[in-house]
């Protein structure tokens, strides 16, 4: 193929907006409903505060969201059978980011944690809620943990 025709294709693709996106949420392999919640809501909100292409993690870009017990959190020691009932981890090593947590609720918390405190969304009440505009997202190394 020529350079010209892989050119024509790129362009075609980022038009037609098949390009790939700047991050990709993974889940273990068989996820409990509480990490496929927590995932939806990570999926949910970036997609209106990050739009495709601006979003880095110590200056990595192609960021990847390990939600739950996955095999990279697996792998990293950070496991919610380690974690007390609540417990949440937000970690970031290079371009993959653990937001994992203990209990039924602790992942979700991971994923409102990084909402809140890297994304600038703010949850005031079930029914209530600010949600920045799209724009571009520079993250630096990520550390946090609470209860």
């Amino acid at each position: 193929m020529k350079f010209s025709e892989l050119l024509l294709i790129a362009v075609c693709a980022c038009m037609s907006g098949l390009a790939s996106a700047a991050y990709e949420i993974v889940l273990p392999e068989c996820p409990e409903p509480c990490e496929k919640t927590a995932a939806d809501e990570l999926s949910a909100y970036l997609k209106r505060v990050v739009p495709s292409g601006s979003l880095t993690v110590d200056g990595h870009a192609d960021v990847v969201f390990h939600v739950g017990d996955t095999a990279f959190a697996k792998s990293k020691g950070l496991t919610a059978a380690q974690l007390d009932e609540d417990r949440w981890i937000v970690r970031s090593y290079g371009r993959n980011v653990v937001l994992t947590g203990g209990g039924s609720r602790g992942t979700l918390y991971a994923v409102s944690h990084f909402l809140e405190d890297f994304c600038g969304v703010r949850f005031w009440s079930e029914m209530e809620e600010d949600v920045p505009g799209p724009s571009a997202l520079a993250l630096g190394k990520i550390d946090i943990r609470g209860k």
